[in-house]
């Protein structure tokens, strides 16, 4: 059991680590959390972000969805003790997990200054994540070989036009 808080982006680095296989530097934003499974620690203070797309019919005035928009999305920053949380609304919600672990107080009004951190930390590892979507270097073309062998697996008739 993995008591601290992890996310989705450390499954994929820590399958690697289970087989042995290093990755490519800078190829995931998660990290394996094979050393906490084993009785280790994970980083204390390592953010973790989360955010859940809106679909547009249940919640009037919201536009649809678009990469990198954080304006169209409940989004969370979880760092240490701390989440922050902003609403569909637009809302801040600010709560301590050690303290109130069942989100109950929010804590954003008391606290303005701790808000306004967070929220610049969230602000900006959305950027870095929509840059490394969608920016320069992001995505490449497969190679004959790799569209072979994705295709020879099942996963797709055709995986790009060719």
């Amino acid at each position: 059991v993995i008591e601290q808080p992890v996310a989705n982006v450390d499954v994929s680095p820590t399958i690697l680590d289970v087989l042995g296989l290093e990755a490519e530097a800078g190829a995931f934003q998660g990290i394996s959390l094979l050393p906490a499974a084993t009785g280790g620690r994970l980083p204390r203070d390592r953010p973790l972000l989360s955010s859940a797309w809106l679909p547009t019919e249940h919640y009037p005035g919201q536009s649809a969805f678009t990469l990198g928009d954080m304006s169209r999305s409940e989004v969370a920053l979880i760092q240490g003790n701390w989440k922050l949380y902003r609403t569909w609304q637009d809302k801040w919600r600010l709560f301590n997990l050690r303290e109130d672990p069942g989100e109950r107080t929010n804590m954003a009004t008391r606290l303005p200054q701790r808000v306004e951190a967070l929220r610049r930390r969230l602000e900006g590892m959305d950027r870095r994540l929509r840059e490394r979507v969608t920016g320069p270097g992001a995505a490449r073309a497969l190679t004959e070989e790799e569209r072979t062998r994705i295709e020879n697996l099942g996963y797709a008739d055709t995986v790009e036009p060719r």
